[in-house]
């Protein structure tokens, strides 16, 4: 409270809130950013200067703002901060994201309508912090936690440093402020109160972190999460957890978040991801719950002939990160026929590296001994093994691909497997447009915005219709 002499909300005029303040009071409730105010007949600029270089202008009716004695003191102040100084002052702010971009509201808007319950702004400002967290913006944590990066790699040796890192920027990305609004604006039930259900997730391995968007939903919708970690990446998850715990302080999630080793326990609905062979058994077992069952599917890229060296060298991104073994990875590739392999490894050398993992060479070794003494057909460079096969579901170190004739011959295959494909890498989306699955870029696949749901379910839909009966907050 340094520096604040009164800060009140006036009623009377439903939207107005009065402040005066010395200089020093603005370093009491904006982190980390430099401010820049002065003030015209009409009108308040605001600036913000974000250390990333961001400018944010933001214009305010002054008739909004009640009268401030010390406006000298505010016509140039430059502050640096860590935290807002009272409640008064975060509802002035009305800052929903840990002031990572601030949004001053108030002024033009119903007070009540504008302005959520604390404890949302609390959980959404620290998920935005968690998202500074997986960036590796926070010295010292979360991407940039060398101990924490190496005790993953050692639990699953697939996952290295820079592929961790990766997995982390990327859940980072979902967690920037405006692209967490433009996805939760598209739910308004978000805002009203619910009874919480347990929630049971059953996680995937094969990537770092590759559960955490459903975690992300269930506690997004206001439930529990009941959380069975795969053996292959139990060490990402529950630092996550525990950092965001950290971040939203007053909100406590330890009555929200369990972790289990062994049996579930009381469900009332359960996410879970596996082989289709474990679906078979995830049907059986949840037959009575409501539930979503993910199985196992790929991606695919479909060339036209007409790519850059850039765009196959961003093809080189979505066949090789992570090893290829994600369901977003690509793992068959259609061709124009006459199409030129060799262009392909002339931009790939860039991904030599992966032949150091051993695991990744083992399987490059081993497909290799086997389809030679079966006597197909290999093109390789010695990181990566091209066989053409009409399969979809290519091994690590090898990639299956197809020619194609006429572009309608691959809307007729990827029609026959789309219970198995993710998504469809291509340089002209609207050369595509016949096919049902997702289209994105090259270079992108492994890049889904938080809306882009796994196997096209609407997670946050269905959470939020397990409550049949919300009440507005």
């Amino acid at each position: 409270m340094f520096g604040i002499i009164h800060a009140t909300i006036d009623r009377a005029n439903r939207c107005a809130l009065r402040f005066v303040v010395k200089t020093d009071a603005l370093s009491a409730f904006l982190v980390g950013n430099k401010i820049y105010i002065h003030i015209a007949r009409v009108l308040f600029h605001v600036c913000i200067n974000r250390s990333n270089g961001w400018v944010i202008p933001l214009t305010l009716e002054a008739s909004s703002i009640g009268k401030l004695p010390f406006c000298a003191a505010l016509v140039y102040g430059v502050v640096r901060t860590l935290g807002f100084a009272c409640t008064a002052v975060d509802a002035f702010i009305c800052n929903h994201y840990g002031h990572d971009v601030t949004v001053v509201s108030g002024c033009n808007v119903k007070f009540g309508t504008k302005i959520r319950t604390h404890m949302t702004n609390t959980f959404k400002s620290g998920l935005v912090q968690l998202g500074q967290w997986f960036r590796g913006e926070l010295p010292g944590r979360g991407g940039d936690d060398a101990d924490l990066l190496s005790t993953a790699e050692g639990q699953n040796r697939w996952f290295t440093p820079d592929f961790v890192r990766m997995a982390l920027h990327a859940n980072g990305t979902m967690l920037d402020p405006l692209t967490l609004d433009r996805w939760t604006d598209e739910y308004p039930e978000l805002s009203m109160e619910r009874k919480p259900q347990r929630i049971g997730l059953v996680l995937a391995g094969n990537l770092p972190m590759v559960g955490w968007h459903d975690i992300l939903c269930v506690l997004m919708s206001g439930h529990c999460a009941v959380i069975k970690c795969s053996s292959s990446d139990g060490i990402l998850i529950p630092a996550a957890i525990e950092a965001l715990q950290g971040f939203v302080g007053k909100l406590d999630l330890v009555d929200r978040v369990e972790f289990v080793s062994g049996q579930l326990g009381s469900l009332d609905a359960v996410i879970a991801t596996g082989s289709a062979n474990s679906n078979r058994y995830f049907e059986y077992y949840f037959r009575a719950l409501p539930k979503v069952l993910r199985s196992q599917r790929t991606s695919a890229a479909v060339l036209l002939g007409t790519e850059t060296d850039d765009e196959l060298r961003a093809l080189g991104a979505d066949v090789f990160n992570y090893y290829g073994m994600g369901c977003r990875s690509v793992t068959k590739l259609f061709l124009p026929t006459g199409f030129d392999l060799d262009r392909l490894f002339a931009v790939w050398v860039d991904w030599a590296h992966v032949a150091n993992n051993n695991k990744y060479a083992n399987n490059y070794d081993y497909h290799k001994a086997v389809w030679l003494l079966n006597q197909y057909q290999l093109i390789e460079n010695g990181f990566v093994l091209l066989k053409q096969d009409d399969g979809w579901f290519s091994p690590v170190g090898t990639l299956y691909y197809d020619f194609y004739d006429d572009l309608s011959d691959v809307g007729q295959a990827v029609g026959q497997h789309a219970d198995s494909i993710q998504c469809i890498a291509t340089s002209d989306r609207d050369a595509l447009g016949m096919l049902a699955s997702p289209i994105v870029a090259l270079g992108q696949t492994q890049c889904p915005a938080p809306w882009e749901y796994a196997d096209g379910i609407d997670t946050l839909s269905f959470l939020l219709a397990l409550s049949s009966s919300p009440v507005a907050r």
